[in-house]
């Protein structure tokens, strides 16, 4: 299960960093 927390708390940082980029422009 840790491995599953892991990897969504890394999807969760992929999209915020996303998300941050595209708002910049």
């Amino acid at each position: 299960m840790a491995d599953i927390k892991s990897l969504g708390d890394s999807l969760v940082e992929l999209t915020v960093k996303e998300v941050n980029e595209l708002a910049s422009y």
